[in-house]
């Protein structure tokens, strides 16, 4: 229950910003320093804020101690978007970074939560990083619900029944030509 409270002042504290056009290293500050006002010092949130420009492929982000962003690149490198920043009301000022890149045509970008990675399966092995970034590397080709549905088996038949420990969620971006 507190989480589901947590998320959801998180994006009551969001639609402002963003609404306006704010950056991303500023959308941060300023929810990171509300939610750091509004909740108990042991509740916090890890966001990957981005915004992108579809018609020149600027996108321009901030990674809250969220777990990296995979940028997958039409020559076949992986680029892994780290944190460049604390997860959101922890402290009541911190200054965060933005970054550009380019996501040039046919390039993905996968999102993606910690529920993912960290699916354990009856060993208590996690699904972690490489796998994850191993299944999408075979699909970037493919529709974005193929490589979801891809991903969701992967972890499916990695966890071999074992109950999942968190929500799973993930979001796929791939600039088209």
């Amino acid at each position: 229950m507190a989480a589901s409270l947590l998320a959801a002042s998180f994006d009551a504290l969001l639609m402002g910003p963003i609404e306006v056009g704010q950056p991303t290293d500023e959308i941060c500050s300023k929810i990171s320093r509300r939610l750091f006002m509004k909740t108990p010092p042991e509740r916090y949130v890890t966001a990957f804020i981005a915004a992108i420009d579809p018609a020149s492929g600027r996108l321009t982000y901030t990674n809250a101690g969220h777990n990296p962003g995979l940028l997958f690149r039409a020559d076949g490198r992986v680029e892994r978007l780290e944190a460049n920043g604390m997860p959101l009301g922890l402290f009541p000022v911190v200054e965060y970074e933005k970054v550009v890149t380019t996501l040039a045509p046919g390039e993905l970008l996968l999102l993606y939560t910690d529920g993912i990675t960290e699916a354990a399966n009856p060993k208590g092995d996690e699904f972690g990083l490489e796998r994850l970034q191993a299944v999408a590397g075979k699909y970037t080709a493919e529709p974005l619900v193929a490589i979801a549905v891809a991903i969701e088996a992967a972890v499916e038949v990695f966890a071999d029944g074992t109950p999942f420990g968190d929500d799973r969620t993930m979001v796929l971006l791939r600039r088209e030509a």
